[in-house]
């Protein structure tokens, strides 16, 4: 993300090291001067976590105006960064099905998730069928039907990589 740095004045001697993280859990590159009074620095998150409470701030004294004043302090609004990858379980309500018989296929997710299909679900390595896909948020499920004649001990349904998002 790109974070901009808007001063009231010109100031002298603005550095990333006069950007406070301050336990955000990222970091900060690339300051660049755009003008005399506005400068912006790409902040990259770290991978894998999911926190609400992050802040930016510019260190109190850190940098000066023309006159050789210090610099007052200030920190940005709250953000959240949400850079974990929501995982899934699926559970089958019957893991013997015979003739006629049927088993209710959950997905459960660690959060909610947008643009979960039933396209999205492989069945070419199972012996059967998806239908009656319905579902919302974190819990989702369809009916799985063994294809007749067939007798297979194992059957694997995948989740399509990248098919879901939080």
């Amino acid at each position: 993300a790109t974070v901009s740095f808007n001063f009231s004045e010109v100031v002298k001697g603005f550095t990333e090291s006069d950007i406070d993280l301050g336990g955000t859990a990222g970091k900060i590159a690339k300051l660049t001067q755009k003008t005399d009074v506005s400068w912006t620095a790409s902040f990259t998150p770290e991978t894998d976590i999911e926190r609400t409470t992050n802040t930016i701030a510019v260190k109190t004294g850190s940098y000066t105006d023309a006159a050789g004043n210090a610099g007052a302090g200030r920190t940005s609004e709250n953000f959240a960064i949400d850079t974990l990858v929501p995982s899934a379980t699926i559970t089958l309500s019957d893991l013997d099905l015979g003739v006629d018989e049927t088993a209710t296929v959950d997905f459960s997710f660690s959060e909610p998730v947008n643009g979960f299909e039933l396209t999205d679900i492989d069945v070419s390595a199972a012996a059967g069928t998806l239908d009656g896909f319905v579902g919302g948020g974190a819990s989702w499920s369809a009916i799985f039907t063994p294809i007749a004649e067939v007798e297979r001990t194992s059957n694997i349904l995948k989740l399509g990589a990248g098919s879901y998002t939080d």
